[in-house]
């Protein structure tokens, strides 16, 4: 997740790009309206390339570029969003698409592949990766109740807290040639399997936080 500086940085950035998008007056007000979701867009298609690719068998540096490319815009997009105000229902949905895609085909695909996998990390792995997949299934439930209800569909704390460990999580998928080498395969395992714990628990936590937002209780 990015600290206090980065995103104090990012957030300057995205002042001065609308300082210089205003002194274009029509031009930069076009601009503006459609840069979030051209940023979603740029994501969603990065995506549908990382979900190809991983079904192609490819590994490696490429997919974790892409993951971070990947992750990158869905820093950036809600930002700009916020700063030039132009949020739209259509932003928050293509950002919640990307998501989704990213997510589920990519922990369905390395679920199967630990399926034939025998050890306690393996294990472990299957329970969590199958309990982020119910969770996320559940989510989309949620997202699609809350919109045809009109409700708050918006991201809250430990969704954004989910999916930044999702992204590090999916990184860890392919760096293990890399780090194990280094560090020990036990050290890499027991780093993996905190995170991807970790990731099950925002994932239930984010569901409860919706289920409180739309049910919320009568004192």
């Amino acid at each position: 997740m990015p600290n206090k500086s980065q995103c104090n940085t990012i957030h300057w950035l995205f002042v001065l790009l609308k300082m210089v998008l205003l002194t274009h007056h029509k031009r930069g007000r076009k601009m503006k309206k459609h840069l979030a979701n051209a940023v979603t867009g740029v994501g969603v298609i990065a995506v549908i390339l990382f979900i190809t690719l991983l079904f192609k068998g490819y590994s490696g540096i490429i997919m974790i570029s892409l993951i971070i490319f990947i992750g990158f815009t869905d820093l950036i997009d809600g930002k700009a969003a916020r700063i030039f105000k132009v949020v739209s229902t259509l932003g928050k949905s293509l950002d919640r698409a990307r998501d989704k895609l990213f997510v589920c085909p990519l922990f369905g695909f390395e679920l199967n592949k630990l399926l034939d996998v025998s050890g306690l990390v393996a294990v472990l792995s299957v329970a969590f990766l199958i309990a982020i997949l119910i969770f996320e299934a559940l989510l989309i439930s949620t997202w699609v109740y809350g919109a045809f209800r009109d409700l708050d569909v918006s991201a809250h704390f430990w969704g954004k807290v989910k999916m930044w460990l999702y992204f590090f999580v999916a990184g860890l998928f392919f760096a293990d040639i890399y780090f194990v080498p280094v560090i020990g395969r036990t050290t890499f395992d027991s780093i993996f399997l905190f995170y991807l714990f970790g990731s099950a628990v925002c994932a239930f936590l984010s569901l409860w936080g919706y289920v409180e937002r739309f049910f919320p209780s009568q004192k």
